[in-house]
């Protein structure tokens, strides 16, 4: 009786020792398919003027890119499956599209020698800030952009969204961009005692959207700085840089 016993419990120990646990098969470890992505090609348009929108940043989760000098951009999406796509630049409005991205992306492939290309985007431009130069010319600038500065020897020039003048009367002024409405130059070196001591200040005529028309001098320019006004060429997307001994007019939005 006691052998039969201890065979009995022998048996239980090496069937308990090579049993499986009741939920093993349900702790297996499955791969994870990655999600199979394809190229996607688009462009993007400014849906007033129709011209191409250069800069503008397209991003989808983690994913990113940059439209090129015509409007073009191209990125990897998950395939066979909706995308949205944020589109931003500075003087712009933001836009939001949803996209069906085709694997081989078939049929929406664009570039330049694609004969029918499909529909583009379309971007809606905010109001711009016109800078006229005394040779004829003009530059618009995204008005998000538009600062004004002085220009110091041998290091990058000091910005601001507000310009430092003072008045004919040594009253001094600091109005945000968004408060002017025009400004009248070229800047010319002229006397204001008031405001400057160590000599000529270059002055303009200032408009401002209360109605205002001021005769200002720029206070950095009485340690002799260069005053300029600086921002985003609204339609290249390239930086601006301009004298404003050299503007004869600014126009704001």
């Amino acid at each position: 009786m006691r052998l039969s016993l201890t065979l009995l419990l022998l048996t239980t120990l090496a069937t308990s020792a090579f049993a499986l646990p009741p939920d093993a098969t349900s702790n297996k470890v499955r791969a994870v398919q990655p999600i199979p992505e394809t190229p996607f090609f688009g462009r993007i348009m400014d849906n007033l003027t129709g011209n191409p929108v250069v800069a503008a940043d397209i991003t989808n989760g983690l994913r990113s890119t940059t439209t090129d000098a015509n409007g073009y951009f191209n990125m990897s999406l998950p395939a066979n499956r909706n995308a949205t796509l944020t589109i931003t630049r500075t003087g712009y409005q933001t836009a939001t599209v949803t996209v069906p991205v085709v694997e081989s992306s078939s049929g929406v492939i664009v570039s330049p020698a694609v004969p029918a290309p499909p529909t583009p985007f379309t971007m809606t431009p905010m109001p711009v800030v016109t800078v006229k130069s005394t040779d004829g010319t003009s530059v618009t600038i995204d008005t998000d952009t538009f600062l004004f500065g002085y220009v110091l020897p041998f290091a990058s020039p000091v910005t601001s969204q507000s310009a430092a003048v003072c008045g004919m009367d040594g009253t001094s002024y600091a109005p945000d961009r968004a408060e002017f409405a025009r400004i009248v130059g070229p800047a010319v070196r002229t006397r204001n005692a008031n405001c400057c001591t160590m000599g000529d200040v270059l002055g303009i005529t200032a408009e401002m959207k209360s109605g205002e028309r001021l005769q200002v001098t720029f206070s950095d320019s009485c340690a002799g700085y260069d005053m300029i006004v600086v921002g985003r060429n609204h339609v290249t997307a390239q930086p601006v840089s301009l004298n404003l001994a050299t503007v004869s007019e600014i126009l704001f939005p």
